[in-house]
């Protein structure tokens, strides 16, 4: 769906799931509630999102 997009710089889902996961932590939220709104029946799925050392950050510059 988002393949034609300009500019497009191959994120996946996945890490776009794993940031929201490390920066729902960094907000404070628990681990309980993180894995209730990423909808995980396994609160070990979440914890390997939940790792920002595994993250590869770059930045970026979008317009909208």
């Amino acid at each position: 769906m988002f393949n034609d997009c300009k500019g497009e710089s191959g994120t996946t889902f996945h890490e776009v799931r794993g940031l929201a996961a490390t920066l729902l932590k960094t907000a404070g939220n628990t681990k309980e509630q993180i894995k209730e709104v990423m909808a995980h029946e396994s609160i070990t799925t979440t914890l390997d999102y939940m790792n920002p050392d595994d993250l590869p950050f770059e930045t970026v510059t979008i317009h909208i």
